[in-house]
């Protein structure tokens, strides 16, 4: 043997089997793939095209939706402009100028030349017959079910006398 000694410690007895147990050897990590320089720059090729691809879908699909906006804007424009228009017609008809011609010419109406009143006695109205009071049918019991259930009523006026005015309302 060589010159160097080796110093052994004594076991004492309170050492179980578990402190004696050997302690697990580390492994070294496994590779599962290894990439060779070809194949990292095959697949920056591959996410920078994808990347790219994708990018350029966005852009056209943005670009669609402007002409899109475009459209609706000018199909706005046309609109407004028609609803103009048709202001501009009804303010025409609703002239009385117009709906003089309209009635004189189209209609065949003529104006009224001569026009007489007229004065009509009225009777007193002691002499007139009185007004029958309005009833309501009867109600079957599945209506008045039906209403109570509905939250449907049913109002009465008084029998005599003017109607009656809301609380706080004044003559």
């Amino acid at each position: 043997m060589s010159g160097t000694t080796r110093m052994v410690r004594p076991r004492r007895a309170e050492e179980t089997s578990a402190e004696r147990r050997p302690r697990p050897v580390a492994r070294p990590a496994r590779r599962y793939f290894a990439l060779n320089g070809a194949a990292m720059v095959t697949i920056a090729a591959a996410a920078l095209t994808v990347i790219g691809i994708l990018y350029l879908i966005q852009i056209a699909h943005v670009a669609s939706l402007g002409y899109q906006l475009s459209r609706l804007q000018n199909e706005r424009d046309t609109l407004s402009i028609e609803n103009a228009r048709l202001d501009y017609q009804v303010a025409q008809f609703e002239s009385l100028d117009t709906i003089d011609q309209i009635a004189t010419q189209k209609l065949g109406m003529t104006p009224l030349g001569r026009h007489q009143f007229m004065q009509v006695q009225v009777p007193p109205s002691d002499q007139l017959s009185p007004v029958p009071a309005l009833q309501a049918p009867p109600e079957t019991a599945l209506s008045r079910i039906w209403h109570a259930l509905a939250g449907i009523g049913r109002g009465q006026a008084p029998a005599v006398g003017p109607p009656a005015l809301p609380a706080g309302a004044t003559r």
